[in-house]
C-alpha cells in the first residue's frame, strides 16, 4: 500500500511540474487597445473591412458609402470613391493588388437581393470594375469567403435577404480564368458569418439561419446560432471533415484537445 501511496504521490509530483512549465511556456492571453485617430470614417452598418498592400478597406454598408483606407502605420483614414451600388452583408477578399467582392446583399431589410456578378476595386486607381457573372443558380449574400492558392472559395450564405434560403454551398472561382466550380456542401448551413484560412485548413465559424422565422416573431433566427464550426482541409483536398461544437460539453473539450494536436 506504501509504495502505491508513493507512486501517486511522485506521478501527482511529475504531473504538477509538467502542467508549470505548460502554463510558463503559453503566449500570453491577446488584449483589446484603442486605437488613437485624428479623423473617423463614415458611419455604416453591415459593412466589411479587409487588408491588401499595408492598408485597410472599409467599404459597403446600407446606401452607397464611399471606400475608406486607413493605414495603421500613420493611423489615419483616407476616404475615396464610392462603391458602385449598394452592396452590403459580404466579407471582401484580397488577391493580387485587387479587391473581390462576390457574396454581397443590395436593397432595403428585409428582402435584399444577391449580387449579379463580382465586382472587382483596385486600391491603387480607386476603380471598379464589373467582373464575370454570377452563376444564377449560386447566388448569396451572407456568406464566407476566402483566399487559397490563387482561387477563391465561398461558403454558405443566403438566398432571398433575411427571409428564406439559408444554404450550405461550398464554391471555387479562378479569378484568372473566370471559372466557377460547385463543390460539395459543407456540413451546416449558415449566413452572417466569416471564413478564415489558417494552416491550409478552411474554419467556418459563427453565424445563424436567418431563414427561421415564429409565425409571431419575424426575427427569431436572431436566436438561431450555428454552434458548430466546420473545417475543410485543403492540403489533402478532402470534403469537410472535422466540425466542432462549442456547447456540446465533455465532447467538446476532446475535440478541441484534437483540434491542437493537429496543428502541432
Amino acid at each position: 500500500m506504501n509504495r502505491v501511496v508513493a507512486c501517486i504521490a511522485a506521478s501527482a509530483a511529475l504531473l504538477h511540474t509538467h502542467c508549470t512549465q505548460v502554463a510558463e511556456d503559453a503566449p500570453a492571453p491577446a488584449a483589446w487597445s484603442t486605437v488613437q485617430v485624428t479623423e473617423s470614417p463614415t458611419p455604416r452598418h453591415e459593412t466589411a473591412m479587409v487588408a491588401i498592400g499595408g492598408k485597410a478597406y472599409l467599404m459597403g454598408g446600407r446606401g452607397v458609402k464611399p471606400v475608406e483606407e486607413f493605414d495603421p502605420v500613420a493611423r489615419t483614414w483616407r476616404k475615396l470613391g464610392p462603391t458602385p451600388m449598394e452592396m452590403h452583408h459580404f466579407q471582401p477578399v484580397g488577391h493580387e493588388g485587387r479587391i473581390f467582392v462576390m457574396t454581397a446583399m443590395t436593397g432595403k431589410y428585409p428582402k435584399e437581393t444577391p449580387l449579379e456578378t463580382v465586382y472587382i476595386y483596385n486600391p491603387a486607381a480607386d476603380a471598379w470594375e464589373r467582373g464575370p457573372e454570377i452563376p444564377l443558380s449560386r447566388r448569396r449574400g451572407g456568406a464566407g469567403t476566402v483566399v487559397y492558392g490563387g482561387k477563391i472559395y465561398l461558403a454558405c450564405g443566403i438566398i432571398d435577404g433575411h427571409t428564406s434560403g439559408t444554404v450550405a454551398w461550398f464554391d471555387e472561382f479562378d479569378p484568372q480564368t473566370g471559372e466557377w466550380r460547385q463543390l460539395p456542401d459543407a456540413p451546416h448551413a449558415r449566413d452572417h458569418f466569416s471564413a478564415v484560412v489558417s494552416d491550409d485548413r478552411l474554419y467556418l465559424i459563427g453565424g445563424r439561419n436567418t431563414s427561421y422565422h415564429e409565425p409571431d416573431n419575424f426575427t427569431a433566427f436572431f436566436g438561431r446560432v450555428v454552434p458548430e464550426v466546420d473545417v475543410y482541409d485543403f492540403a489533402t483536398n478532402t470534403d469537410f471533415h472535422f466540425q466542432l461544437d462549442p456547447n456540446s460539453g465533455l465532447h467538446n473539450q476532446a475535440s478541441e484537445r484534437q483540434l491542437r494536436l493537429q496543428h502541432l
